[in-house]
């Protein structure tokens, strides 16, 4: 079959553009052809110029080497990995006007259905789809959020509802479709996990040239308890800590600050660390893939999806709240019961792929297997 995906691969988060790769991946191993759907509103290209030239400005000044050498780095990863059609969509009417032709279509992962990030768009919810016949399904869709404002509600519920296969990516995106479309939906994993451990540290990278061991700090936003979590760590295991960052600036209990990183180098640093200190989605998905002792704390609008995916692996805590709770989770080590979760990520992960088989089927025996 030949298979349209539609997703946030444009963006420059890391998690976007793995997430985006391992979906194309997860499909294609299922024996289909994939392309990326290059859905590129103008509105969020305006956006992002607007942003990149401020952060240009303050860079300049700082350190705008670093800056290019990550956006180099993560252009290189998409021209390398991503098959996008060959007409790129600025807009709504330009997609729904000229719509590619695909046997299905899949919209997803990501936060692809929460109107907080572009507004609500009707091409992440297939609405252009031209073939009555093509099959239509989501997977692992995210609205980032426990529940959704009065005004979204009714447009939402009525692009949901054309869509034949329904999955999102946490437990309370199932709540959501139920009250605002009245279907019931599937709950996956993130496209991350359809690739295992030995894929994701084979892939072309970077080797880390610092210290043999070290704390990677990894953060989408700077929070108090973090920075106090990482920098007790640090100082009961005598180790150096590595601040994956998008900021220039060095904090506290930093000892480097890597900047110009791009998706592979995120995976390597992930990889190749003692311990993992993170408030992100993604970087507690790798932390788990590679079995690393990790501690997450909550991100003050985003934490839902975080949540959710500790609640299913049953590695809630792994979450520090307050200095009770880092204490106790330092006194092991960040250390869990990796048996247990491998066996329940792979009970979700058989899972993910029985709803993509049976939703766009399986062309040749090549499933995918998933040992970590």
């Amino acid at each position: 079959m030949q298979i349209g995906i539609i997703t946030f691969h444009f963006g420059s988060n890391f998690g976007a553009l793995l997430q985006t790769y391992a979906l194309c991946n997860a499909v294609e191993s299922l024996g289909h052809n994939v392309k990326i759907i290059d859905f590129n509103p103008k509105r969020y290209a305006k956006d992002a110029s607007l942003i990149s030239t401020i952060k240009k400005g303050i860079l300049n000044i700082i350190d705008y080497r670093d800056f290019k050498i990550k956006q180099k780095r993560i252009i290189t990863f998409r021209e390398q990995n991503f098959k996008l059609t060959d007409h790129r969509y600025t807009s709504v009417a330009d997609i729904d006007n000229n719509p590619p032709v695909f046997d299905a279509y899949i919209c997803g992962s990501d936060q692809i259905w929460n109107p907080e990030i572009y507004g609500v768009l009707s091409p992440y919810f297939l609405e252009f789809v031209p073939n009555a016949n093509a099959i239509k399904l989501s997977y692992a869709a995210s609205f980032g959020r426990e529940s959704l404002d009065a005004s979204n509600k009714h447009l939402i519920g009525q692009y949901i509802r054309h869509i034949q296969y329904i999955s999102v990516r946490e437990t309370t995106g199932i709540d959501i479709v139920r009250e605002v479309a009245g279907r019931e939906a599937r709950q996956v994993m993130d496209p991350v996990f359809l690739i295992n451990s030995h894929e994701w540290g084979i892939l072309p990278g970077h080797t880390f040239s610092g210290p043999s061991q070290y704390i990677l700090l990894y953060t989408m936003e700077i929070d108090y308890q973090l920075l106090e979590s990482v920098r007790y760590l640090a100082e009961r295991c005598h180790m150096e800590v590595i601040h994956l960052s998008w900021d220039f600036r060095k904090h506290h209990a930093v000892d480097h600050v890597i900047s110009n990183a791009g998706p592979l180098q995120f995976i390597e640093l992930i990889k190749n660390a003692s311990y993992v200190c993170i408030n992100s989605f993604h970087g507690t998905a790798f932390s788990i893939i590679f079995n690393k002792p990790f501690l997450v704390t909550p991100h003050t609008t985003r934490n839902t999806r975080i949540a959710s995916l500790l609640g299913k692996l049953e590695l809630t805590s792994q979450m520090v709240t307050d200095n009770h709770s880092l204490y106790q989770l330092v006194e092991r080590n960040l250390e869990y019961d990796t048996n247990k979760a491998t066996r329940l990520l792979h009970n979700e992960i058989n899972s993910s792929f029985d709803f993509l088989q049976k939703t766009i089927g399986v062309t040749r025996n090549c499933t995918k297997q998933n040992a970590m």
